[in-house]
């Protein structure tokens, strides 16, 4: 299993030096994010110069490009905004082949117009189902067009809620193009964060999605009773049981890349990775 972490959350002024640091911690895969870069995460135009000089770094450092953010709210209120992101998609598209990249990252999205990451009753509706596939359809004619896959993350805050939502999709939609980033702690409601239900929801999402999984993000949640919010944090820190995750990546074919995410310091990176490599 090799070790990844999500590009901002190490912060360097300069590309060079944020592999240099990626590399010092150990990692050999990064979900990158434009924004690491000096872009918006959805930019309108990226120079080539700019990509050839993040591949460059990444071979360098040995670091593998194993993902590239592609998220935006694809139930948006505002069709137009909807559109533009849509159409700034192609650019990262792409860009996937020069990077060595095959996958993008997706939000499924909420009606909340003000954060992706907040929940809205709407987000229930079939049409609000009806426009994330409208959203969605585009996009997987940009994959088969630069050969690339898009990652689905089932989250509580959006339209793809779910294990039953995410094999909706895959039943309606059936495109060899779509595939799963496993995050397990976002897919625990808000109260709901104790050890029996973390495990019945991991274990059921793996064994439904874990053949269309791509990457597993590693993420950790707080303990939780009804009426509190759920809090996340870094790998180590909460009570997912993560010989058991480690355990299910390999049962489903999916132990190729477990990306560490949700650092809130980069302080926290060394005692993940130490929790993480004792388990591996």
């Amino acid at each position: 299993m090799e070790l990844g972490m999500y590009s901002p959350e190490i912060k360097r002024r300069s590309l060079p030096e944020l592999f240099q640091a990626a590399a010092g911690y150990g990692f050999r895969q990064m979900q990158f994010n434009y924004t690491s870069a000096g872009l918006e995460e959805l930019p309108d135009r990226i120079p080539d110069s700019l990509v050839s000089s993040i591949r460059r770094e990444a071979d360098f450092h040995n670091i593998k490009i194993t993902a590239l953010n592609g998220t935006f709210n694809m139930v948006h209120p505002d069709e137009e905004l909807v559109k533009e992101c849509v159409k700034r998609f192609e650019a990262l598209a792409a860009s996937c082949k020069e990077l060595g990249c095959n996958l993008i990252t997706l939000c499924t999205g909420t009606r909340n117009p003000k954060d992706a990451w907040v929940w809205h009753p709407d987000n229930e509706t079939e049409e609000t189902w009806a426009a994330f596939r409208r959203t969605l359809d585009p996009l997987i004619d940009y994959a088969r067009k630069y050969n690339i896959y898009l990652g689905i993350e089932p989250e509580v805050v959006n339209v793809i809620d779910s294990a039953d939502k995410a094999c909706r999709l895959f039943e309606e939609v059936k495109s060899e193009r779509i595939r799963i980033i496993m995050d397990v702690a976002n897919m625990v409601p808000d109260g709901a964060a104790t050890p029996e239900n973390i495990r019945r929801i991991m274990e059921d999402a793996f064994s439904r999605l874990g053949r269309y999984t791509y990457i597993v993000h590693g993420k950790d949640i707080m303990a939780s009773v009804p009426g509190e919010e759920t809090v996340l944090t870094s790998a180590g820190r909460g009570i997912l049981d993560y010989r058991r995750l480690v355990r299910l990546m390999e049962k489903y074919g999916c132990s190729d890349s477990l990306i560490l995410h949700g650092m809130r310091r980069e302080e926290e990176f060394s005692d993940s990775l130490e929790y993480i490599r004792a388990i591996v």
